[in-house]
């Protein structure tokens, strides 16, 4: 990493202009540099990170797909006195570019503003709803379900082989990372649901049996119990109503 002056004067670094000052070490390859607010119209300065695509020896190996490293450069001081402080492991995908700003300019939400909220959109979705619903439409069934500790409503759902099938799930909470998981394995499903947040899961139910789903985040004490059962019954076999019990029998 190589620290230059630039040709404009009113910068007022003591070197003279288009001068090398200073480098320091970074392993390895230099896919990207990020600096403290560097790309507003007020830089802070003070600290950069090079995002590296390699990190060959940098730390213990486990296994044949290597992190990317991440270094942390402490660029405060003038001259040839930059100093590497950290590195840091990424994994799984080679980060591309990166910002620095300062945390106090965050301004986040710890819960969404209303119950049924579309990140998205930003706005309540019009599929959100305080109470469990199944509305069949031909061969569409929308399951408007809902979530809070430690209960999805409706928690049994019966449908037909073939059937498209559309789970708009709301969590209720309004409490302070109440997050709630969905899942159903065997038809990759997997969604999380921030408090007052509405997600939407659609797929065609291609394979006949009983699928539990459950919750993914450890919610409260009786998380275990934060769990139902989709039914996808034969085609032809029609559905029970929803009051109907669903076997115990688990053929997945």
């Amino acid at each position: 990493m190589a620290r230059w002056t630039l040709g404009d004067d009113k910068y007022q670094a003591p070197e003279k202009p288009w001068t090398l000052v200073g480098k320091v070490s970074v392993s390895y390859n230099v896919g990207h540099i990020a600096t403290a607010e560097g790309d507003t119209v007020d830089p802070d300065g003070g600290y950069l990170v090079s995002l590296n695509k390699w990190s060959v020896d940098r730390f213990k190996n486990t296994g044949p797909l290597l992190d990317q490293n991440l270094q942390l450069i402490d660029i405060s001081r003038t001259g040839d006195q930059m100093k590497l402080l950290y590195d840091m492991p990424i994994g799984n995908g080679e980060p591309h570019y990166a910002q620095i700003m300062k945390v106090d300019k965050l301004k986040t939400w710890e819960i969404y503003p209303e119950v049924g909220w579309d990140p998205l959109t930003q706005t309540k979705s019009t599929e959100a709803r305080t109470k469990g619903e199944i509305v069949r439409e031909g061969n569409t069934v929308n399951v408007y379900m809902t979530a809070i500790r430690s209960h999805f409503e409706p928690e049994h759902v019966q449908i037909e082989e073939g059937q498209r099938v559309i789970f708009h799930i709301t969590n209720l909470e309004r409490t302070v990372d109440a997050t709630h998981g969905f899942s159903i394995p065997g038809y990759n499903v997997a969604a999380s649901i921030e408090p007052g947040e509405t997600v939407t899961v659609d797929f065609v139910a291609k394979r006949p049996g009983v699928y539990p789903f459950y919750c993914l985040e450890f919610c409260s004490a009786l998380h275990l119990e934060m769990a139902g059962y989709l039914l996808v019954k034969p085609k032809g076999q029609g559905t029970n109503p929803e009051s109907a019990p669903v076997p115990t029998t688990q053929v997945v």
